[in-house]
């Protein structure tokens, strides 16, 4: 009638004191082989509670216990639970196609992504035939794929883009027109520019020979902005939503009626200023961003937060860091 017998009443060994073989949910710890042992109460799903294996709740076991903000079973960092069970504040990417159906967000989760990016975003410049965009960190440029949201590629800035370090840039923006072979990238740093040829097949870069250019929109229209002010700026090849309104016969010597191409530069104060980039090239009017209809809406990125934005083809990508 007895499992066991060592001698003992001890119930904190492999027998117990009835001389039944102990075991994970008897409701005694065995001393080395055990950190806890409720009994019926173990649980693989309470906070708190010892778990089936007798081992003591931890942070990467999938449940929010006692002093955890978060438990998403594991302890990597940058999948939006950080190592030790913390919120982590990561960047999101924020995308609208059309007013009525509003803007949607996706964390930039990078855990398990060898191409995302790990450090703060500063700035992003579309390759609008590919469906593309070089996303720029302060040291590296990043390959998002936007028809599926994956990281392609990665590397140093100064590598791919020869003069250009990373450190210094503000914005950046892309023009590729999809007749072309290539896109034309400019970086912005300040009040100086640099621009490239990514040939739209290989991505092979070659660098204007005259880099860095000087930037002096003084006589580019009424509401040019502070280039060192300029903190994201995109150019869409197209104005199918109708958000950017304007009278280009108005602003410049020229018949049309409507904005086509445009630009828009959003200032570190929140301003943005819309650029005619299909008749005039000129800064034709100035409008806190809240007013520009996508920014209106609820769920927008907040101004403060916004590190850069990119087009594609129909839709307007914004990145904001935490």
């Amino acid at each position: 009638t007895e499992e066991c017998d060592d001698g003992n009443t001890s119930n904190d060994d492999a027998c117990l004191n009835n001389c039944i073989q102990a075991s994970c949910g008897d409701g005694y710890i065995r001393q080395g082989e055990e950190e806890c042992d409720d009994g019926a109460l173990n649980s693989n799903t309470q906070p708190d509670a010892c778990r089936m294996d007798c081992s003591l709740p931890s942070c990467g076991d999938g449940i929010v216990d006692s002093g955890e903000e978060c438990d998403d079973g594991n302890q990597i960092e940058g999948d939006g639970c950080s190592p030790n069970c913390n919120n982590e504040s990561l960047p999101q990417l924020y995308s609208i196609s059309s007013l009525p159906g509003g803007w949607t967000v996706t964390p930039v989760t990078y855990a398990g992504k060898p191409h995302a990016p790990t450090l703060p975003i500063v700035a992003a410049a579309n390759i609008e035939t590919r469906g593309e965009a070089f996303v720029f960190t302060a040291q590296n440029y990043h390959l998002l794929d936007t028809t599926n949201l994956q990281w392609a590629e990665h590397g140093t800035v100064s590598t791919k883009f020869p003069g250009a370090t990373g450190t210094n840039l503000t914005s950046s923006y892309g023009i590729s027109w999809s007749n072309e072979e290539t896109t034309s990238i400019t970086l912005l740093e300040g009040e100086w520019s640099r621009s490239y040829s990514v040939d739209n097949n290989t991505l092979e870069v070659t660098p204007d020979p005259n880099n860095p250019h000087h930037i002096d929109w003084s006589e580019q229209g009424a509401h040019p902005p502070d280039p060192e002010n300029l903190k994201a700026i995109w150019l869409a090849l197209e104005n199918n939503e109708g958000w950017v309104t304007g009278v280009p016969s108005q602003i410049c010597e020229t018949q049309e009626t409507a904005i086509g191409p445009y630009a828009a530069g959003l200032t570190t104060g929140g301003s943005l200023h819309l650029y005619d980039a299909g008749y005039c090239w000129e800064f034709y009017e100035m409008m806190p961003l809240g007013d520009f209809p996508p920014f209106g809406l609820s769920g927008a990125p907040p101004s403060s937060n916004i590190a850069a934005a990119f087009y594609v083809s129909p839709s307007l990508y914004i990145f904001t860091n935490p």
